[in-house]
């Protein structure tokens, strides 16, 4: 029987971490999520490989946590995220995978409500596509 919980690696920028732990608190249905989460100094600081690797090793998802672009601690961080996100969404594209696997969020220090319907949303789109395959 396949496991019904869907894998999803957590990439967050220190500066935001209450954010995840609130957003997780959060879900409505926390037991059908497994996360493995990893820090970063800043997400400018996540590399193409870390988000091809963490799919490679069996999430269904990969979701990228940073600050907004005006707030980054390292100034062009959050810029550096966006751009590789996109790159590997591209690669995905090109390899004949949901570009959806992998997903970035810029939330406020207070997750609102719209913040947590979207990464309900995104937590759904990752659960079909992991139906699907």
């Amino acid at each position: 029987m396949k496991d019904s919980k869907i894998k999803l690696a957590v990439f967050y920028c220190q500066h935001r971490r209450d954010v995840i732990l609130q957003l997780f608190r959060g879900l409505d249905d926390p037991g059908g999520v497994n996360v493995r989460q990893v820090a970063l100094p800043c997400s400018g600081k996540l590399e193409i490989f870390h988000l091809t690797k963490a799919l490679e090793n069996g999430a269904d998802g990969v979701a990228i946590f940073g600050c907004p672009e005006q707030e980054c601690h390292y100034i062009v961080g959050s810029q550096r995220a966006k751009g590789r996100v996109r790159y590997t969404e591209k690669i995905l594209k090109g390899i004949g995978m949901e570009e959806d696997r992998v997903q970035r969020f810029v939330f406020a220090p207070q997750p609102s409500s719209e913040d947590r319907e979207e990464f309900s949303g995104w937590l759904e789109k990752v659960r079909a596509m992991k139906a699907l395959h």
